[in-house]
């Protein structure tokens, strides 16, 4: 009976020694699996992170190349464009220098006509009335030569061909009752709402074309305008002749922007250059439309006319030999940020 106790005895120790033998390889065997696993996990990691970064690395590139790509073609349609303006600058350049000097020398001839109109007894040659007329009319409607296109500038200084019919209505009367002298300044203070309210409020302007309208009667305005005419009249068969280049030169312009509504960026939000392109379209337009006569030539239907046409020519010319100045502050007269509708 002993014996048999011992041998199970023995038989369980064996068992036990066994099935710890069993478990320490199967942890062993798990250890090992389980480190092997580590390191391929740890591997494959390694293998997902630098393919991340070799794919990010090809994205910037490619990001990189694409916006490459994308500067040298905007500026290849930039020097394009750029070389579309500097084509249409030189040859507007040739044709507004032609228009300035036979602008300028129909201007100083009107200008020196009016001596043969001096009245016997005067304080003041008349072209030196007219000359601060043209002055004036230049400076008050720098703005809008600035700013607006050719047909807008001409349409505001029309009233200058019928400044006889109203010009009454504008006289500066002088209050006398305490209540007129009050609302004489109320009235100064408040902004003028149109150019040509602000030309009527400067004393000179009203004073020069009285003076101008009084010293000729109907006969010797008539005379005047038939003798200054040809001198317009050169200046408008330039003009004429002008024309066709100052309209390819004009629909040039706009073709290229037309071409810009397909291309991948807007020309117009280039700085500089896009300003320049509707600068330029602005200067072909005001020469396209300045012209020194309003609608006719001498006529006696016209006879009332021909001082405030004479007046209207002169300006238009002054405005015309002066490109330059376009747009320029002069003192005593606002400053160039004002415009009206």
């Amino acid at each position: 009976m002993l014996e048999i106790q011992n041998m199970i005895k023995d038989a369980s120790t064996v068992a036990t020694v066994i099935i710890l033998g069993t478990s320490c390889l199967i942890s062993l065997f798990a250890y090992f699996k389980s480190r092997k696993a580590t390191k391929t996990t740890i591997r494959h990691q390694i293998e997902i992170e630098k393919l991340q970064k070799e794919s990010l690395y090809y994205q910037q590139t490619s990001l990189l190349y694409q916006e490459l790509a994308s500067q040298k073609n905007h500026f290849d349609i930039s020097r394009h464009h750029q070389k579309t303006l500097i084509e249409v600058s030189d040859e507007l350049r040739k044709i507004v220098k032609e228009l300035t000097s036979v602008a300028g020398k129909a201007y100083q001839k009107i200008y020196e006509h009016f001596d043969n109109y001096d009245p016997p007894r005067f304080q003041k040659h008349l072209r030196h009335n007219f000359h601060d007329i043209t002055e004036v009319v230049k400076d008050i409607y720098d703005p809008a030569l600035d700013s607006d296109h050719g047909m807008g500038i001409i349409s505001r200084l029309q009233f200058l061909t019928r400044l006889d019919e109203d010009f009454e209505d504008h006289k500066p009367q002088a209050p006398q009752s305490y209540w007129h002298r009050l609302i004489a300044r109320f009235k100064k203070c408040q902004e003028p709402s149109s150019y040509q309210e602000e030309l009527y409020r400067l004393p000179n302007f009203y004073e020069n074309v009285a003076i101008l309208l009084d010293a000729f009667s109907t006969k010797q305005s008539m005379e005047m305008y038939s003798a200054i005419y040809p001198y317009i009249d050169e200046f408008l068969t330039l003009h004429a002749n002008s024309r066709d280049q100052l309209e390819k030169l004009e629909k040039r312009l706009k073709k290229a922007l037309e071409e810009n509504g397909n291309e991948p960026f807007d020309l117009l939000a280039v700085p500089n250059l896009g300003f320049a392109f509707l600068r330029k379209q602005k200067d072909i337009s005001k020469f396209l439309h300045l012209r020194p006569v309003a609608h006719y030539e001498p006529d006696n239907n016209y006879q009332h006319h021909c001082i405030p046409n004479i007046i209207y020519a002169g300006s238009v010319l002054r405005i015309v030999r002066y490109p330059n100045l376009w747009g320029q502050w002069q003192p005593g007269y606002g400053d160039n940020m004002r415009s009206y509708s």
